[in-house]
C-alpha cells in the first residue's frame, strides 16, 4: 500500500476496508435526520441510504451517465452501480440522529 502512496488508517467506522484516493469525489454529509424526518418522513435512518444513492445516481445522470442505487433493486448492499460495476461506495454512521461519514464516488 505505501508503495502506491496510500496509507492505512484505523477508524471507528464500521465495515471492512475503505479506499479514498485519486479519481474519487468524497463527501461526508452531516445531517440531523431526526429534525429532517419531521418534514420528510422518508429521511429516517433506513431511508437515508436510498436517498443518498438517489442523489448520487441523479448527479451522474446530469452528466449523461445512467446509474442505479442497489436499494432501488431491492438489495441490502449500499452503493451506486453502472452496468454491474460499483461506481460509488456508501458508508454511513448515525449517532444521536446525526449522520457522519458518507460516500466515495469514482469519477475517473
Amino acid at each position: 500500500m505505501e508503495a502506491s502512496g496510500a496509507q492505512v488508517v484505523d477508524t471507528k467506522r464500521g465495515g471492512q476496508v475503505t479506499y479514498h484516493g485519486k479519481g474519487q469525489l468524497v463527501g461526508y454529509p452531516i445531517l440531523h435526520l431526526r429534525q429532517l424526518a419531521r418534514h420528510d418522513r422518508t429521511l429516517t435512518p433506513r431511508g437515508y441510504i436510498p436517498a443518498l444513492e438517489s442523489v448520487l445516481a441523479n448527479t451522474l445522470l446530469a452528466f449523461g451517465v445512467q446509474a442505479v442505487g442497489r436499494s432501488d433493486e431491492g438489495s441490502d448492499l449500499a452503493g451506486v452501480w453502472i452496468d454491474g460495476e460499483k461506481v460509488a461506495a456508501i458508508g454511513v454512521q448515525i449517532s444521536k440522529g446525526v449522520t457522519t461519514h458518507g460516500f466515495a464516488l469514482n469519477v475517473t
